[in-house]
């Protein structure tokens, strides 16, 4: 009874520390117009304050305003943007809702969605005068409505929202522990870490430095209970997008704005924030629609922070795509990485959720000299569980990559999560479930809301900050890092197993027959494509004809596009199917005029 009394204390203190976190400011009003249902009606005008409620579904806005921040003593300028957030219980609720891209002064600043609606501002627009604020957007997949909350100028109490965040994961952790001991001397540990706290001070905000007291002796008493983790994770910051499934890949191309953005302004606010993201035809996109913003991935990319990844033009799937798309696919890769960034990227390819490997990969990844592949798939498995998560992975000829999969394990989720909280259940968790429980103790996590979620999101980054530097007892030790460093740790490990032959997925049924149209123009582009390239090269050689390079690389390009895992295997909305049918349509009447010329 003692116990259940100290913990509904601590509680209702550490509500008092989140809500006091995020002050509110002067509200505004956002003006502008949403496009109708029906593509005949024109713009309809759309206006936004507090209170409001508002909706649609798959239908663009554009909304405009103005606002004001300056600093305040010890809090940090903020902008807040909560135009609303899904009802639904579902799993995926989390990529529901309407999204924006953010200017200010007509500048890309970050992006917005119901997992990020509280920013830090930059120092420059927090400087008390008015600002124009710019948002263009969706209202997202749903058709239900959104109650507008707050939306205006704010400020956060960053080292109070650090210390909540601490607290939770204590909380969390021993709420958690089968070990009664650890429990108490955690809440023992909250509990007098909060007494250093003048709780006079609030509701009008806790002082800082009562607040500094309180984290200084939290972090000092953690530092004295004992902890010897047998496990340790990476921590790796990703935004996984799918470039077509529940949309298509014109709002695809939104969503990978928004979360680049987003990624950007979290590198700002901490440069040990590492993020790792795949797919050349994304940073494309990126480089043609926003070259303002590419130069700055291009910065981040240079000085360590961003790791481009993947191997391949898009994350394919990898049992309908023929042998030579599969090539294509890196080639492409190889090529796009090397004229737009000077490098080829880390040697890991990413595949997370494509539905199954054929065991030809890995002969085809050796030979483009990537070394390692990681995927999350897999332990969705219905009925023959993986036996690893990390394993060599050999194939039909004796090749070997180094493989691992990524198995965080998200309370009531299906399976493995590849958008991963680094939340204190998502990691205890996570070590009850590998079924590997020798021959390694490390595992990879990768964290950030995807799917249009925006990618990682501030509370995000400070929790990964606080498990890396101080550490909760009870929870893995977390180091923030890449990809490749999670890999080049396990590489002088010995005894790992040794799989053999073809990674098979055991849960997406039909996606060998399903969309049978998509597959046989897959099939027919493929062929096209073989004997327009044979021809023009034999022409080039024989009769010094011209070799349409950039034709065949444009084409090329459409279809690995095409090959994405949720439009080959026939896991999308119809819509995606018709834009496939068009862009295949097109690549065959190229390689016809190729060989007629």
């Amino acid at each position: 009874m003692k116990e259940s009394l100290q913990v509904a204390k601590l509680k209702s203190r550490m509500a008092l520390l989140e809500r006091d976190s995020i002050a509110y400011g002067a509200p505004i009003t956002l003006e502008g117009w949403i496009e109708p249902d029906d593509s005949r009606e024109e713009r309809s005008a759309l206006r936004l304050s507090q209170g409001c409620v508002w909706c649609g579904e798959r239908r663009r806005f554009e909304l405009a305003g103005r606002f004001a921040a300056a600093p305040r003593a010890g809090r940090l300028p903020a902008l807040i943007l909560r135009l609303g957030r899904s009802a639904s219980l579902e799993k995926l609720a989390f990529l529901y809702g309407p999204e924006a891209l953010v200017e200010i002064d007509d500048e890309i600043v970050f992006g917005m969605d119901p997992n990020h609606d509280v920013w830090e501002l930059p120092a420059r627009f927090a400087d008390g005068q008015p600002h124009r604020l710019r948002l263009v957007g969706w209202t997202g997949i749903r058709q239900e409505p959104y109650q507008v909350g707050f939306i205006g100028s704010g400020s956060i109490a960053s080292d109070a929202r650090k210390l909540y965040l601490l607290s939770q994961l204590c909380m969390e952790t021993a709420e958690l522990s089968a070990d009664d001991t650890l429990r108490a001397r955690l809440l023992d540990c909250l509990d007098a870490a909060f007494l250093r706290i003048n709780w006079s001070d609030s509701p009008g905000g806790i002082s800082d430095e009562s607040v500094t007291a309180t984290m200084d002796e939290l972090k000092a008493r953690l530092a004295e209970l004992p902890r010897a983790p047998l496990w340790s994770a990476v921590a790796c910051g990703h935004g996984h997008l799918d470039l077509a499934w529940l949309w298509q890949t014109q709002t695809a191309k939104g969503k990978a704005t928004r979360t680049v953005s987003n990624v950007l302004r979290l590198m700002e606010l901490d440069p040990e924030f590492r993020f790792s993201q795949t797919q050349a035809q994304l940073y494309a996109w990126i480089e043609e629609r926003y070259p303002a913003l590419f130069r700055r991935v291009f910065g981040r990319v240079q000085s360590g922070q961003w790791e481009i990844l993947g191997g391949m033009w898009v994350e394919p799937d990898c049992n309908i795509t023929g042998g030579e798309s599969l090539v294509r696919q890196m080639l492409l890769y190889h090529s796009y990485m090397r004229d737009a960034f000077g490098v080829c990227g880390s040697p890991v390819v990413w595949l997370p959720d494509t539905f199954g490997f054929c065991a030809q990969l890995p002969q085809l990844m050796k030979s483009a000299g990537l070394k390692y592949f990681a995927t999350a798939k897999l332990s969705w498995n219905e009925t023959n569980k993986m036996p690893a998560e990390t394993f060599r992975w050999c194939g039909l000829d004796g090749s070997e990559v180094l493989a691992h999969i990524v198995s965080t394990s998200k309370p009531a989720w299906w399976g493995a999560t590849y958008s991963a909280d680094l939340s204190a259940a998502e990691l205890c968790a996570t070590v009850q479930s590998l079924a590997q429980k020798h021959g390694t103790d490390s595992f990879l996590v990768a964290y950030g809301m995807g799917d249009g979620g925006g990618g990682p999101t501030e509370d995000m980054v400070r929790r990964g900050a606080l498990l890396e530097r101080v550490g909760v007892p009870g929870l893995p030790g977390v180091r923030r890092g890449t990809f490749e460093s999670f890999f080049t740790q396990l590489k002088n490990t010995h005894q790992l197993p040794v799989w053999q032959g073809e990674l098979y997925f055991e849960l997406h049924r039909g996606t060998y027959t399903g969309q049978a149209e998509t597959k046989r123009l897959n099939q027919r582009c493929e062929s096209a494509l073989h004997q327009a390239e044979f021809l023009a090269a034999w022409a080039a050689d024989a009769a010094g004809a011209p070799y349409p390079h950039q034709k065949f690389r444009n084409a090329w390009q459409t279809v690995c596009l095409n090959q994405f895992h949720d439009i080959l295997p026939g896991s999308s909305i119809h819509a995606v199917y018709q834009d496939a049918a068009i862009q295949c349509e097109a690549v065959l009447k190229t390689c016809e005029t190729i060989v007629s010329d």
